[in-house]
């Protein structure tokens, strides 16, 4: 394992991030069989993220392409691992399930974050691997702090995601065959690598060990009794405390206050006695603490940033454009379940100022301003007078966002339905049902796009749901670009947005069409979420339409 925070406190280039591997050795480790070569062997780089140093950083050496992925793939990560990891107020499952792990564990390795199988020696995997890994995992860190940096909310998702991140590595680690000789080491294995991060923080209080009490045999009685006098009185307000063989000695304050807030532990003369099986919470409590701190110190050395990284067109345009498609947690919460997310501004009482979508202008509607998700399916309703349980229903309420009233929906479904009877049947009370007006009389909301990309089953025969840039092929979606929009935009165009999905980055993908489509249009919130695509896409013809009647 390399521990990546070791940076020069001078400017550095992209080149010169590859030293610390040249000295990994240097790192110093317990003499403990199951922990001296941890660092060395496990699969995952463990940071604790000293960006600092990367202020002046030159990234002239780094393509814009290059740039654009190690963002977006780490987004990917953090998106993936917020949609699976569990609530606290439902039974969502969990990066603990065996079949997440594996997932996220799958889609480490495959966008450049994983070192290493762990049945592989670090000595045998090439050193290019080894630090081109290192480096994605450091910048794409820092970069995507910058594309967070003057958003709140966004900075607390990012940490509360990172936070979890790192958790896995470490339970992954902790779990893998370094540690499985003993169920007695995975503890001591895990506090080992805890108490080195926690150094690197510069975290490094005493730690009173039960041993040292009990082997007092050089020290007068007086103090051989007070020393087990304060051990007992310290474990004693602990449950099952006859169990505990270590105390960390920490001050009330920064630290220890944060343990006796509920009386949960002894204090004395300022000092706080904690349980080493709370090293993990103090480690998670600096490291947000920390990454907390490296947002205000990016805040606070903005001018700084704007005369060096910034300063690059290239790497500002594209953060301004990553954290325009940003979309907050609560827009991919809860997997299946239909749950409101934040974009409830576009519900059947907000419609579009001065545009109401109809069944008089639906049919002209969508072919300029539904995103290719909605289009792809509305183009599928006409034509197969039918659409599967998922496809209903995301298109339900997308129209719905749209402004559509219930009457218009019922009207125009039953229109294209394949028969009267059969949408009485079938249809008519579930888009009710999506309006508030049947069940429960939930208003649903319409879905955001990273729900349509990551929390709807993939679409099986017959099935059009989802989003056309993860769920067709590359020659597929080609075609399908090339017969909806082929006669308006490029070729060209049109294979580079077909490049950008081929690359996993769909929400890209739906911002570079948009932008091909709407040449007079900013791109302000595409790529979050479908309504916002139909509203900016509508705002820009009627624009278009007013600046030609003045």
């Amino acid at each position: 394992m390399l521990l990546g925070s070791h940076l020069r406190k001078n400017p550095i280039e992209i080149r010169d991030l590859q030293k610390p591997f040249k000295n990994r050795n240097n790192i110093e480790y317990d003499q403990n069989p199951y922990n001296e070569n941890v660092f060395q062997e496990c699969s995952y780089v463990l940071s604790t993220y000293d960006d600092s140093s990367l202020f002046s950083l030159n990234l002239n050496s780094l393509s814009i392409n290059l740039f654009r992925e190690y963002v977006t793939d780490r987004l990917a990560i953090l998106h993936f691992i917020d949609s699976k990891s569990k609530l606290e107020d439902n039974n969502t499952r969990t990066l603990t399930d065996s079949t997440n792990r594996s997932l996220l564990e799958k889609l480490l390795s495959e966008k450049g974050f994983k070192l290493f199988d762990s049945l592989t020696p670090i000595n045998k995997t090439s050193p290019s691997h080894l630090e081109n890994c290192w480096r994605k995992d450091l910048l794409s860190h820092f970069l995507l702090k910058l594309c967070f940096m003057n958003n709140k909310e966004k900075q607390e998702w990012f940490i509360e995601q990172e936070i979890k991140l790192l958790l896995f590595k470490l339970s992954t680690i902790i779990n893998s065959n370094l540690f499985n000789q003993k169920r007695d080491n995975i503890k001591s294995s895990k506090s080992f690598i805890i108490e080195k991060l926690l150094k690197m923080y510069g975290v490094n209080y005493p730690i009173w060990n039960l041993d040292q009490i009990k082997n007092q045999n050089n020290i007068n009685d007086s103090e051989t009794h007070q020393a087990k006098k304060l051990w007992e009185d310290a474990v004693s307000v602990i449950t099952n405390g006859h169990l505990i063989k270590r105390l960390f000695k920490i001050p009330f304050w920064p630290d220890g206050f944060r343990f006796i807030k509920n009386r949960k532990y002894f204090i004395k003369d300022g000092i706080c006695f904690i349980p080493d099986t709370e090293i993990e919470s103090l480690f998670i409590y600096k490291y947000k603490k920390e990454l907390i701190n490296s947002f205000i110190n990016l805040k606070e050395n903005e001018i700084i940033l704007e005369k060096t990284i910034l300063s690059d067109q290239r790497v500002s345009s594209l953060i301004r454009e990553i954290s325009e498609f940003y979309f907050t947690s609560n827009d991919f919460r809860g997997g299946g379940s239909l749950l409101s997310s934040p974009f409830n501004s576009l519900s059947e009482n907000q419609a579009i100022e001065n545009f109401k979508l109809d069944t008089s202008n639906i049919y002209q509607v969508y072919l300029s301003s539904f995103p290719l998700c909605m289009r792809h399916l509305f183009e599928s309703l006409k034509k197969d007078h039918h659409l599967k349980h998922w496809s209903r229903l995301q298109l339900w309420l997308f129209l719905k966002g749209c402004g559509m009233k219930l009457e218009e929906q019922l009207s125009l479904w039953k229109s294209l339905w394949t028969d009267a009877n059969s949408f009485d049947k079938e249809i008519k009370y579930n888009i009710r049902h999506a309006y508030g007006q049947e069940g429960k009389r939930s208003n649903y909301s319409p879905y955001p796009c990273n729900k349509i990309i990551n929390g709807l089953p993939l679409p099986g025969n017959g099935q059009n749901h989802g989003c056309p840039f993860k769920t067709f092929d590359n020659y597929p979606l080609q075609k399908l670009l090339q017969t909806y929009y082929g006669h308006i935009i490029p070729n060209e165009d049109i294979k580079n947005i077909t490049q950008l999905s081929k690359s996993g980055h769909y929400q890209l993908s739906c911002i570079q069409l948009f932008k091909s489509l709407h040449l007079k249009s900013d791109s302000d919130g595409i790529g979050n979420h479908p309504n916002s695509y139909f509203k900016k896409s509508i705002q820009n013809h009627i624009n278009i339409e007013n600046n030609k009647n003045n």
